[in-house]
């Protein structure tokens, strides 16, 4: 028994980029780049008689993308702005699998369960929707040309608080009062 092991990234198997002819039943295939591929293995009986079995298919993805760092608003920034910029540094565009997109998530817990908002864009930068006050969580991670998605950023945290602080009792002197003190 012979076993011919072919991995192309065309089913047809026309210019393989790796075969195998012997009677092992394991193969290591040297590096292949990003991408799908199709392998078979053909069985070659002493008869002569041949059977292929149907081309099976494998995706190799690329390393995952590196959590971006976040940069603003810094955690635990307060504002009364509804309508906050979210920024992050872009991943290196020598990284593998450039470019990358970037999903953003906002929610009022930290296990984002629900995020608030979740975006995919290529952007660095995120303004989003008006947010009603509370306390929100965010986080970033890159996803690469071959759609495999990195770690998360740590969360950062930040609260949106509208309401204005309440006005000052003024208690001393009193309205229209007089002294003497040069230092009331």
């Amino acid at each position: 028994i012979n076993y011919e092991l072919k991995v192309d990234n065309n089913p047809d198997f026309n210019s393989p980029e790796a075969v195998y002819n012997g009677r092992l039943l394991t193969y290591m295939a040297p590096a292949l780049a990003t991408g799908q591929y199709y392998w078979r293995i053909c069985v070659t009986l002493n008869s002569g008689t041949t059977a292929c079995m149907q081309p099976w298919t494998l995706t190799i993805t690329a390393v995952p993308p590196i959590a971006p760092v976040l940069y603003a608003p810094i955690t635990n920034t307060v504002t009364a702005n509804t309508t906050p910029e979210f920024r992050w540094n872009p991943l290196a565009p020598a990284a593998a699998g450039a470019p990358f997109d970037y999903q953003i998530q906002i929610d009022d817990v930290l296990t984002f369960a629900s995020p608030a908002r979740d975006v995919r864009q290529p952007e660095t930068t995120y303004i989003p929707e008006t947010l009603p006050d509370g306390r929100y969580y965010w986080r970033v991670r890159a996803i690469n040309s071959m759609d495999t998605t990195g770690a998360w950023s740590a969360a950062q945290i930040l609260t949106i608080d509208t309401t204005p602080p309440l006005a000052p009792v003024l208690t001393t002197p009193a309205d229209r009062a007089a002294t003497t003190l040069a230092r009331p």
